[in-house]
């Protein structure tokens, strides 16, 4: 256990020491004489955004744990939505509100520690554009609505049809391959997922209707272009 938590310890400093080198940011404060603590999500988000491509290798280590507080946070978006929805926001206003705080958050962050990422090619722009309006927005609302008129679970598990989508897609777009081992896996992850979630038999199936799954399949569809997107 103490060896556990010793190497714990020195990760954490690690990430603080790499996004501290990265920023120029020396984390002493001159009038108390002592180090200055910032939540370790700010140091992680300041990895992944500032440290240069170059660096990569260095910082696979880290990529685990990135992934672990990115489904964090991503398991709380249902239970916000469930609330706003409960103090009369509709499921396009959230979208609106979602998105502009993310637009006003990334910009301003990128504005200070990395500018070269907001220089845009002309010939990209249609990416951008399907990515943000099609993809992200189709998606957010399909969810949203989806968590309104069904269950969480549900819309979570008919959201998760978006790898379906996106091998389609891509044998449909870019000629890759369909095997019988991607379609086996598919079908197993699917499978799981609904059992985990407890769509069959459970209370969950009490709520399903037409327009709850036809949404929770339209946040699959589109949260699947944002990855065929990415792609081009």
């Amino acid at each position: 256990m103490k060896t556990k938590r010793m190497i714990r310890i020195k990760t954490i400093k690690r990430i603080k020491r790499s996004a501290h080198k990265a920023c120029g940011f020396s984390g002493y404060n001159h009038h108390s004489g002592r180090s200055k603590d910032l939540p370790l999500g700010f140091y992680c988000a300041i990895i992944v955004a500032v440290i240069p491509e170059e660096a990569g290798g260095s910082m696979k280590k880290f990529a685990p744990f990135l992934v672990m507080l990115a489904g964090c946070c991503w398991a709380t978006l249902g239970v916000f939505v469930r609330h706003l929805n409960e103090i009369g926001l509709q499921s396009m206003q959230i979208v609106e509100i979602r998105s502009a705080m993310t637009v006003i958050g990334m910009f301003g962050f990128l504005a200070i520690f990395r500018r070269d990422l907001l220089k845009v090619k002309a010939k990209d722009l249609w990416c951008f554009a399907g990515g943000g309006i099609i993809s992200i927005i189709l998606f957010n609302y399909c969810y949203f609505t989806a968590i309104n008129i069904t269950s969480l679970s549900i819309a979570a598990v008919l959201l998760y049809t978006a790898p379906a989508f996106v091998m389609l897609m891509s044998y449909v777009l870019f000629k890759e391959k369909f095997s019988v081992r991607k379609l086996m896996a598919l079908m197993l992850t699917f499978a799981g997922c609904v059992l985990v979630t407890g769509m069959i038999g459970g209370e969950s199936s009490q709520v399903l209707s037409f327009h709850g799954i036809l949404m929770g399949l339209g946040a699959g569809f589109g949260y699947a272009l944002y990855s065929i997107f990415s792609r081009y």
